[in-house]
């Protein structure tokens, strides 16, 4: 299996790279992305963003927020999180057999853990990987994280609603207790994980792809894409949110992440309105 060690740090230029790569790859050809992203907070294809992260925390530690192009719930990295990408021949395919793979190379850290129903990584009954997945006719990818050394504090403060009372559609996060594998292993840096999986999946071999690489020039227009307000918000699914004025409950409506209507508020009309403005 061909191993690319992703050397961009840009959330938006490792999805956009990854991307390119499932989309223009041989059929019959096996691949493991590995990549770490500065910190951001990423929500799956069909979720609310205010449903799902504060804003107001990542605008006060300027981490951006991204929208994947497969499903799945809301995750957060960071230069302590390991990002996995399988890219494989569709026929064949098992995603319960790559979960299984990376938690054989993890015992040879000294990692013991166990796959869960729904293909979550898990070790002493907490949740350390998470995975997204896209099928073509011919091709699967499979993506994940893996806690190592995150921030968990921040990633607790992050993954809160941006408003009370949301109710509305989109798939909403299944919450799980999470742990680093640090908490297991004290000395275990993201370094030594990467360097493990590489050994068991390619023999140690492994090819680097500098940001400045053509991989990322090629995926320039997809990395505008999924950067981009209609992308990341746009898409939002319609809700509402509970809002109290003068002591009184009202609600605020929602389509396309601009507001549509109001209900029980006075003062200025909000309609048209972005609703990360009004945070």
């Amino acid at each position: 299996m061909r191993v690319l060690l992703l050397g961009s740090g840009d959330p938006f230029a490792n999805l956009a790279a990854e991307r390119f790569l499932f989309e223009s790859c041989d059929p019959n050809e096996e691949m493991l992305l590995l990549y770490v992203n500065r910190p951001c907070v990423v929500i799956g294809r069909s979720q609310n963003p205010f449903l799902e992260a504060d804003l107001r925390v990542l605008r006060r530690y300027g981490m951006p927020l991204v929208r994947r192009y497969t499903g799945g719930g809301t995750v957060y990295h960071d230069p302590g999180n390991l990002n996995y990408t399988f890219i494989q021949p569709r026929r064949g395919y098992d995603k319960v057999q790559n979960s299984r793979r990376i938690i054989e190379a993890l015992v040879k850290l000294g990692i013991s853990a166990e796959v869960t129903e729904r293909n979550d990584l898990v070790a002493g009954g907490k949740k350390f990987s998470g995975s997204a997945y896209r099928l073509t006719k011919e091709k699967a990818l499979h993506h994940g994280t893996l806690l190592i050394s995150s921030d968990l504090s921040l990633l607790s403060s992050a993954l809160k609603p941006s408003f009370p009372g949301i109710e509305g559609k989109g798939v909403a996060s299944v919450r799980s207790p999470v742990l680093c594998l640090n908490q297991i292993v004290p000395e275990l840096s993201v370094e030594h994980v990467i360097h493990t999986l590489v050994q068991s999946f390619n023999r140690g071999v492994w090819e680097e792809i500098p940001p400045e690489a053509e991989l990322y020039r090629n995926s320039r227009d997809r990395m505008e894409e999924f950067s981009s307000w209609e992308w990341i918000f746009g898409r939002t699914p319609r809700f509402s949110f509970g809002v109290t004025d003068s002591g009184q409950a009202g609600r605020v409506y929602v389509e396309g992440a601009c507001v549509t209507g109001t209900e029980g508020i006075s003062g200025d009309d909000l309609t048209g309105r972005r609703v990360e403005d009004l945070l």
